[in-house]
Order: C-alpha cells, then structure tokens, then sequence
C-alpha cells in the first residue's frame, strides 16, 4: 500500500503518512509559510505543487513546489515573455500529466491584490488558464459567462466546510471534459450541476444537473473520477434533520448519462456567425477533395492503409472473445447502434442494467486502447443520435475500416 502525503492549509510544513500502520513521519526541513492559504494543490512527476493563494495580506499567482530532494521549497521559474493570470485563491484546477500543463479556473481577487483591504474592491472570476510547464509560459484559454450560475464550493455549506482542494472537480481523459461543479441561484437547495468545458477543443458546455434525485437528499462534498469504469465518483452527506451526525454516502454515475444531455453554449457574437459559415464551407470542399482520395486514405500517424476487413479486425490477436464480439456487432448493424441494442448482443444472458454499462464501457476502452497501441487512433465511436441528443450510438470509426459492401 503506498504512503500518502499531506501537508498545513499555508504550506511550509509536510508530513508522510504510512497507510500500513498509520505512522505519521515529518518530511520538509522548513517552516510554515503563511503564504498560500487557499492554494490549488497537485501533483507532478511525484512532487506536490501549489498555485497561488492568500498570505501575507495580499494574494499570489505563484506555482510552488516540495523539493524532496532538498526538503525545501522552490518556486516555479516563469518565462519572461509569458502573461500572468491575476493573483487570486483559485476556485479548482486540474493537472495533465501527459502534456504537462496545469489549467486553473477562476477564483477570488482583490483590485489591489491585498486581500485584508477592507477598502480593497473584491470580485469573483471564471476564467480560465494554462500553465504549460514544458515552455513555462501562462496562457488564457477562456472565460466562461456566468448566466445565473456560480461555482458551487463546500464552504458555502455549513454542513460540509473545507474539503480537500483536489477534489473539487474532476478531469476526465476519455472525453477531454472538466467538470466543474456550480449551482443556479433560483435553483433549490440540493439541486447540483456541472459546468463541462472540453480542454482538448477549448469549447464550454451549458450546465447540465447531476443526476442526484430530490433535493436536499444528498450533500456533495467531493468529486473524482474513475477513469478505469469512466463514472463519476460523488462523495457526500446524507441530509437529515434533528441530529449533529450525517452519514457519509458514495455515488456513482456513468460519465455517459452526462455526456448525453451535454448542450453547446450557442454564439452570438455575428462575426463568429460568418466565420463559422466561411469554415463550414471549407471543410466542405476539404470533405470533398478527402472522398475523392478515398481509396489513398492512410491512418493518422501510423502510416498504414486504413481499410480494414472485418475479417482482419477480428483476426487480431490482442482481442478477446467478447471485444470480437462487440466488433462484430457494430461491423453488422446497418447503422450506429443504440446502446441497449449492442448490450443486447453481447450480453443478452445479463439482467443488470448497472452491470452491462459497466461492461460495456470497460470492452470499447480496452478495444480502444489496444487499437490506438497499433494505429494510433480509435475503432469505436460514438456520436449523438440526431432524433434525440439525449442519447449516444456506437459504430466503427469509418476512417479506419473498409467500406463493408467492399
């Protein structure tokens, strides 16, 4: 079982706990700090980072580091040429350790970066940043429009307080999506949602609501991500009256029930209009000179021709029985299949609904995985149905299969 590590709300001081028999071993030779209360915390390459946050009467837009090494602390060395966000104790962050880049989103500010001003003007922002660590440069990304929503954080609830920073939202790196938690003031109490924003595309989506039942049932207090069954983990309180205590209570949901009511903030702005139209033109003739070179359609990085068989598809010997299975499925159906039809084919002799979504998600990431391992790109996907974007179909990625009357 591996340690875990924790350090004071400041910074400055850091502990090791062993999980095995929950000794507690103090690890940093320095002091507390005082300077980043409030801060973002997370991790990179096995180091626990900081950004930004409230000490010494002002605010910070800093990144910090524990060197383990030295068991001091360090600041993060900024390009500089790069921008800066403004010093704030943010609301969440996320970090991707595959680009190395941290995004932070919004936060607390104050006109003069001196949050103990009582003359001082403070405001709320929901911007959004990206620290690239490679280049060591800051860039805004975007600003999202607060239309009735704010950030939802546990502070706001007396029931709850402060929780850990790293689960105040959560990333997930199948679909590119942020979730970040926000509530509607005119909603009622115990009615949450999730403001999505989709790094990979840098595009934001309406706030969709969680799916938790009645009001006032259930009090979130942290939220994760199960990339491996790719569900939501929320961590909360059972909401009763007439005691001191509340239950703590897990719940899970399926990333895909809320991929599916996922609705693009619609643009207003006329000159994003025309530019869309002239866009939507060019990828038009782009479509149209790429089908006239169909049958020369090479797969993307990997340099091999992209018309697949079925027959070589399911010849593969990284796949098992029920991924053949899954494959064969979407090769013979007539068009995208729904996702009860393809859990219908494959797991027919399985009654629990829970169940075949969790296998269902589980055999088209493993497909995926271990076709992107040869050909660096996807065989499944899926797309909304256009009758109703409620709902998701499956099918093959045509760009990497034969035509099927071939």
């Amino acid at each position: 079982m591996k340690d875990c590590c924790c350090g004071r709300a400041e910074w400055g001081v850091i502990y090791e706990i062993n999980l095995e028999n929950y000794s507690i071993e103090r690890l940093d030779q320095s002091f507390p700090h005082n300077n980043q209360f409030g801060h973002y915390p997370f991790f990179r390459e096995g180091e626990l980072h900081a950004f930004g946050g409230y000490g010494f009467w002002r605010n910070e837009n800093i990144i910090t580091f524990f060197n383990s090494r030295i068991k001091e602390w360090n600041i993060i060395t900024v390009s500089k040429e790069s921008s800066f966000p403004e010093k704030r104790i943010p609301y969440t962050g996320t970090y991707l350790p595959k680009s190395e880049e941290l995004y932070i989103f919004g936060g607390f500010l104050s006109k003069n970066g001196r949050a103990d001003d009582k003359n001082s003007v403070k405001f709320e922002k929901s911007d959004i940043w990206k620290f690239s660590f490679p280049t060591a440069t800051w860039e805004k990304v975007d600003e999202l429009e607060k239309d009735g929503w704010q950030y939802y954080s546990t502070v706001r609830s007396p029931k709850v307080g402060i929780v850990n920073s790293l689960s105040r939202s959560f990333y997930s790196k199948q679909s590119g999506n942020w979730y970040l938690p926000v509530i509607f003031e005119d909603s009622p109490s115990g009615i949450y949602f999730f403001k999505v924003y989709n790094i990979k595309e840098e595009k934001e989506f309406e706030p969709v609501e969680i799916p938790l039942g009645g009001s006032k049932e259930f009090i979130t207090s942290n939220y994760l991500f199960d990339a491996k069954d790719d569900r939501v983990v929320l961590v909360g309180l059972d909401y009763l009256t007439n005691t001191r205590t509340l239950p703590v209570r897990i719940v899970t949901i399926a990333e895909d029930s809320l991929l599916t009511n996922l609705e693009a903030e619609p643009e207003e702005n006329l000159a994003v209009i025309v530019g869309s139209i002239f866009f939507g033109t060019a990828i038009l003739a782009w479509l149209g000179v790429l089908f006239w070179k169909r049958n020369t359609w090479v797969t993307s990085g990997a340099g091999k021709n992209n018309s697949l068989k079925q027959s070589e598809l399911l010849a593969m010997e990284s796949f098992n029985e029920t991924e053949r299975k899954v494959i064969q499925a979407l090769w013979e159906a007539e068009s995208f299949l729904e996702t009860n039809d393809l859990e219908e084919f494959v797991w027919s002799e399985i009654d629990n609904y829970d169940y075949r979504r969790k296998l269902r998600n589980e055999t088209i990431k493993s497909i995926n995985d271990k076709f992107r391992a040869e050909f660096e790109d996807e065989l499944v996907v899926r797309r909304k149905d256009a009758n109703d974007n409620r709902r998701l179909l499956y099918g093959l990625n045509e760009g990497v299969v034969s035509d099927k009357n071939d």
